[in-house]
């Protein structure tokens, strides 16, 4: 097993069972990945690390660092880079973009990171960067006895409902512990 948690990060690419998730298992999925997967560009650019903790220096929702702020053009946070806004040729947040970031673990694609209902996603499944975003402010800005709540309220949100027509990939040879962290 990894430092990090996953038994290998090929285990969660291969050719894998697809099935439907509800919005609880998104949340339990993204929790999962939280410090360990990471924002790739099509390019491969990286787009900092999916982290909780605000202030870590990789993560996404840093909103003072190179991958979470408004102002870098490297964050999918900036309206005016090609990684962000409505009009960004590799933004997640544009409609027609056909080639979103993905998230990836130890360079392996898991999931696409996209808007796009449209996006032909060639076996990946996908996510919209405000669900991803949200899920990682309130894990990293809540109190731990609101996290709860706070999630539970991201359900009724529109980005959740986008989210749900879409499906996240679990292998089924992989089993939950393999996907604990260790901390």
């Amino acid at each position: 097993m990894s430092q990090m948690g996953l038994r290998t990060p090929m285990a969660m690419i291969g050719s894998p069972e697809k099935s439907m998730m509800t919005v609880e298992t998104y949340i339990e999925y993204l929790k999962k990945l939280d410090g360990i997967a990471e924002l790739r560009s099509h390019s491969g650019q990286f787009l900092g690390r999916l982290e909780s903790k605000p202030y870590s220096f990789y993560s996404i929702i840093n909103v003072q660092g190179f991958y979470g702020s408004s102002s870098s053009s490297t964050s999918i946070r900036n309206s005016s880079s090609q990684y962000g806004g409505f009009k960004g040729i590799y933004s997640p947040f544009n409609p027609n973009c056909s080639n979103p970031p993905f998230i990836a673990c130890s360079g392996q694609p898991l999931m696409l990171v996209t808007r796009n209902p449209q996006i032909l996603t060639f076996g990946l499944n996908s996510i919209t960067p405000d669900f991803l975003l949200a899920v990682y402010e309130i894990l990293g800005r809540s109190k731990p006895h609101e996290v709860s709540m706070k999630l539970l309220a991201l359900k009724r949100t529109r980005a959740t409902a986008i989210d749900v027509r879409h499906t996240i990939v679990i292998p089924s040879q992989v089993r939950e512990e393999s996907l604990m962290l260790s901390r």
